[in-house]
């Protein structure tokens, strides 16, 4: 008896060690007090931090669809990290961190499957850290940003060298059968063979932000940035996401980006960490949709509600009622 429970232990160890690396090999995306072995010179943040005008310095890009494995590792330790650690590390217990490091290996075959899926169409966008390479030695292992009219929250120096950090940001859309009923389900849209994929709509799922990146406008960049892509698909005028009920916050988030509640479900489910054994418990989620074909971005969205609380605009509206 005694055998079979310290092989059992031993074969946990070895999975949580193997897939998530907690202890010696953790990513140096997401925590800046762990990192690999060094290929570069270590530098402090005040001397590799761009320079900052609201929010942290970051760049928008999508992840191709032949991206490296460990692409899609660092994507799902920070989404698992935002959403059921709250950011906090290693601060985790340790039956919490066995949950983590399955979660991580889940979430990322999951992301890999879906970017290659050949069936429905997908996107997936991160938000990189911009830094300044103030070494050569930085300079030459690092991915330079060449287009720095990218680089958002930064006063760029047109003779210096910026490099991307770790991701800071997630978001993806994947085209899959979602109904949603009249009059949504009578809209044009791409036609399938299979009946099951007559209703195959835009998902936008794992919107996903690191706490030291929030107020830097960095979540609506990533929608800004799916409706993008969404827009370029044919047969394609609308986007549709869900938003847990107990997260008002979030509702409101989307709710001033455009989107409008459908209808509440209350039969999906999600997992619950917060006991010694991983499970799922069933909770509410509200539907969301927004038309994209009004053509009005979030950006433009967010400057319009600016301008229509303008003295004149209100007078001006008043006087047309």
């Amino acid at each position: 008896m005694k055998s079979k429970t310290i092989l059992i232990i031993c074969f946990l160890i070895n999975l949580y060690f193997s897939r998530s690396g907690a202890f010696y090999f953790p990513s140096v995306c997401w925590q800046e007090q762990r990192s690999h072995i060094p290929k570069y010179a270590i530098l402090d943040d005040e001397d590799y931090a761009c320079t900052k005008i609201d929010g942290i310095p970051f760049v928008i890009e999508r992840v191709g669809s032949v991206s490296p494995p460990k692409c899609f590792d660092e994507i799902a330790e920070m989404c698992i990290d935002v959403f059921f650690n709250a950011d906090r590390g290693d601060n985790a217990p340790l039956w919490k961190k066995f949950q983590l490091a399955y979660l991580r290996g889940l979430q990322s075959a999951d992301l890999r499957r879906r970017r290659t899926m050949p069936e429905a169409r997908n996107a997936m966008f991160v938000a990189r850290e911009v830094r300044v390479a103030d070494s050569r030695e930085v300079a030459k292992t690092k991915p330079l940003i060449l287009d720095l009219d990218r680089i958002q929250n930064c006063d760029v120096n047109d003779t210096g060298d910026y490099v991307k950090g770790g991701i800071v940001g997630f978001v993806e859309v994947t085209e899959r059968a979602y109904g949603l009923g009249n009059p949504y389900d009578n809209l044009p849209r791409r036609s399938h063979k299979k009946r099951s994929l007559s209703n195959m709509r835009p998902i936008l799922t794992n919107l996903s932000v690191k706490a030291k990146a929030r107020k830097s406008g960095i979540g609506s960049q990533l929608l800004e940035a799916c409706e993008k892509a969404v827009s370029s698909w044919d047969d394609n005028t609308e986007i549709i996401l869900e938003v847990e009920i107990d997260n008002p916050s979030a509702s409101e988030f989307y709710k001033k980006r455009g989107y409008e509640e459908l209808f509440t479900d209350p039969t999906c489910r999600r997992f619950n960490t917060n006991g010694l054994v991983l499970r799922k418990e069933r909770c509410a989620k509200i539907c969301m949709r927004k038309d994209l074909s009004k053509g009005t971005t979030n950006i433009e969205r967010e400057n319009g509600d600016k301008k229509s609380m303008n003295f004149p605009n209100f007078v001006l509206s008043y006087i047309l009622k």
